[in-house]
């Protein structure tokens, strides 16, 4: 009782992450820019998950506190609406696979170094071709053990964990490190980009136990994948960690449903 329909933007990065135009670009973008953005797309929760760090999830959350003071005066730029922060991180595991972590609204920058530390993460931070030193399944854990919710990003595409071969059902990575991280308890969805894309034959048992997510994986506010591009509808009384979770776990047409 009392549940509603969220927008959720589960894969989305800020000048933190190198690869993004915006942390070479001569003018820096603002964090109350970013933000506005996503208020303009009607976005309601955003998970930031930058490459290998959470530099700007403490400027984030810093100017969101500014903005909602200006509106509580009635002196919001145009545009202002709630917005909930997800503090996160997508990191690229052994291998070269790409996972993203989603954290409690109350994180900080500082647990996301905590948790890059635990994960022996050795690269630059906003590099996303560095990679930990720690297995995936051994991420993935770490990740839930920290409190976070530990997600396979971009699944079915490149760097993702469940990409297949061309034209077939067949994993390209090794079905044995696959089937081992889908199995990791407590893991409850991955990113899946094309509803149309072939679940892998080696775990097709598993795949009723994960729902499957999607973000707009934005790394500039021009092209495709722009704020509002794609997310997941998640139904909860209140956007929290524990009400992700639960949402989560209820499962595709439940309590998820994806926008496209």
């Amino acid at each position: 009782p009392g549940s509603r329909w969220w927008k959720f933007d589960f894969h989305t990065h800020t000048p933190a992450s190198h690869d993004t135009p915006w942390y070479s670009q001569p003018t820096p973008l603002t964090p109350q820019e970013w933000l506005l953005k996503y208020m303009a797309a009607g976005i309601d929760c955003v998970a930031v998950t930058d490459h290998n760090s959470g530099a700007w999830i403490d400027p984030l959350k810093q100017a969101y506190a500014d903005l909602k003071e200006l509106a509580d005066f009635g002196l919001a730029p145009e545009g202002f609406r709630e917005l909930t922060l997800f503090p996160g991180v997508e990191i690229s595991a052994q291998g070269g696979v790409h996972v993203l972590a989603v954290f409690d609204p109350s994180a900080t920058t500082s647990d996301i170094d905590s948790l890059l530390g635990r994960v022996d993460y050795a690269g630059t931070k906003g590099d996303s071709d560095g990679v930990t030193n720690m297995g995936l399944a051994d991420v993935l854990q770490a990740i839930m053990k920290a409190g976070g919710v530990a997600i396979p990003a971009h699944a079915d595409k490149e760097k993702g964990l469940l990409r297949c071969n061309p034209g077939t059902q067949q994993c390209r990575m090794d079905a044995n490190t696959v089937r081992q991280a889908m199995s990791v308890e407590g893991l409850l969805a991955v990113e899946w980009c094309d509803s149309s894309n072939p679940w892998p034959q080696c775990i097709a048992a598993l795949k009723s136990r994960h729902a499957q997510v999607i973000g707009s994986d934005c790394h500039s506010f021009q092209g495709n994948n722009i704020p509002g591009s794609r997310y997941t509808w998640v139904k909860m009384a209140t956007p929290t960690l524990e009400g992700l979770r639960l949402a989560l776990l209820d499962g595709n047409g439940v309590s998820i449903r994806r926008s496209d």
